[in-house]
């Protein structure tokens, strides 16, 4: 029986890191986030500024963003957010005029990202998951083009 419930644990493993291995983008947060997962519109909602806290929490968020020119940027806010650089930058002015928003951190490399991520409690920003480690809690996840 025991010999069965280990196969089991050991499938189930197997099948999240393929899943995990297929990924192209993971949001990150620090590791003792009390966020388990995020939805695709909650990733929208936070790095739009539309939400200023972290889903069913009073925790603000501090997000945190790659240079612009950078694959996983584009990648990010084309597949994930669902905007173009153009689109962005003028919903942005318009949220920051109005003083409801503010902007990421931008930080250069995804180390720098992984490294901010992991020292900061209330931080959130998205990594290629070939960049995942094991200092900063995956919440979503999506396969992009």
């Amino acid at each position: 029986m025991n010999h069965y419930i280990y196969k089991v644990i050991y499938l189930t493993l197997g099948m999240s890191l393929a899943v995990l291995a297929k990924a192209d983008l993971a949001v990150i947060v620090h590791p003792n986030n009390p966020i388990k997962s995020l939805s695709h519109k909650d990733v929208q909602r936070l790095f739009l500024g539309r939400s200023l806290m972290f889903p069913s929490t009073e925790t603000k968020i501090y997000a945190i963003d790659h240079k612009e020119n950078s694959q996983v940027y584009s990648r990010f806010y084309t597949n994930v957010i669902k905007m173009n650089s153009n689109k962005l930058k003028k919903y942005r002015a318009y949220y920051l005029f109005s003083g409801k928003g503010r902007l990421p951190l931008i930080l250069d490399k995804p180390a720098d990202v992984i490294d901010r991520v992991a020292a900061t409690e209330n931080s959130i920003s998205y990594v290629h998951s070939s960049d995942i480690s094991d200092r900063v809690k995956v919440v979503f996840i999506m396969t992009t083009k």
